[in-house]
């Protein structure tokens, strides 16, 4: 069988971490989860303003997500946020493409993700600005299943989620 990674994917403040969070403990399988953004902590706070390392972002995700391809070539499961737009898809299957990837949606109104923004306190640098055209850009993949968390709560979403890994395992 194939190492299953699932990618939570939507755009910040959807609601991703929330649900990964709730998920993890459930699965049944001893999965990998560590956050982009717990990732991202191990630089000094120094260097994510503007005026630090231009491609530290870009260089620590993809360093990221080469770690959890090593994690993945070991026969661990994954379990992943990830905020993949149209353009960055070819990077995500050339890396994962040999594993079983389910990338699942996880929408959320604007209205409800700029007020998750604004309430947040743990951004490198400044709040996101979720008002772009890439706000549904982030969604231009089909997925086998999407969750808003906007209308449905944590552990509706998670029961959905899980009900579906189990469906795809038993097909």
């Amino acid at each position: 069988m194939t190492t299953r990674i699932v990618f939570l994917n939507g755009t910040p403040s959807s609601g991703k971490s929330t649900l990964a969070r709730a998920l993890h403990p459930r699965l049944e399988e001893p999965t990998y989860y560590r956050s982009l953004d717990d990732f991202l902590v191990g630089i000094q706070e120094r260097y994510w303003s503007s005026a630090g390392v231009p491609t530290l972002f870009a260089d620590m995700r993809d360093a990221w997500l080469a770690g959890l391809r090593e994690i993945a070539l070991r026969g661990y499961p994954l379990l992943s946020e990830s905020v993949v737009l149209p353009a960055d898809r070819e990077h995500y299957d050339d890396l994962f493409g040999e594993f079983d990837v389910v990338m699942i949606g996880v929408r959320c109104a604007l209205p409800v993700a700029m007020q998750r923004e604004a309430d947040r306190s743990d951004r490198r640098t400044s709040r996101v600005d979720l008002d772009v055209p890439g706000f549904d850009d982030v969604h231009r993949h089909d997925y086998p299943l999407q969750v808003d968390t906007s209308v449905e709560s944590t552990e509706q979403s998670v029961k959905r989620i899980l009900e579906f890994l189990s469906s795809r395992e038993t097909t």
